[in-house]
């Protein structure tokens, strides 16, 4: 078989990503070798292969007939470990910013002025939103809602002096 590959893989993907394995242990075939599939990927571990957010799969690989992907070398200007760091930026973001909706409704809910936590969402919203623009990343909305929270708290934004 052979592993998927893709721009931004977590470090420890990386080095096993668009490479054919055995499934029944390390062997040379037909000239190229392959590693242990299982040893070398971890599937059927939390961390590996298959595992929690990872993205990869796996396909029949037949030597000289399939074709393994190739990764471009750099993506919006970011070679793949820096996209996964600017990724991973991303996500923290979104975790403030799920927490601080929380936090808000339930402020609200309790009769507490939240204004100043509804300042501190828009000014989160504010730098996810310069950081995708910069690194030109997707900006994924519903990783920003709040769970069991009915309508999501809206933020505010600081009058501008002048």
């Amino acid at each position: 078989v052979y592993t998927s590959a893709h721009m931004g893989a977590r470090p420890e993907h990386e080095v096993w990503q668009g490479k054919a394995f055995s499934l029944s242990g390390a062997k040379v075939k037909d000239g190229v070798y392959c590693p242990d599939f299982y040893q070398a990927t971890g599937y059927g571990t939390v961390t590996g292969l298959l595992g929690v957010n990872c993205r990869h799969s796996f396909s029949p690989y037949i030597a000289g007939i399939s074709q393994l992907p190739e990764l471009p070398e750099k993506i919006h200007g970011m070679d793949s470990g820096e996209f996964y760091d600017q990724t991973q930026r991303q996500r923290a973001y979104e975790r403030d910013i799920r927490r601080l909706k929380k936090d808000i409704a339930l402020g609200e809910k309790s009769g507490l002025d939240m204004t100043q936590k509804r300042l501190e969402l828009g000014r989160k919203q504010a730098k996810l939103k310069a950081l995708c623009d910069e690194k030109r990343l997707v900006r994924q909305y519903q990783r920003e809602k709040a769970y069991a929270i009915g309508a999501q708290p809206r933020a505010l934004r600081a009058a501008r002096s002048e």
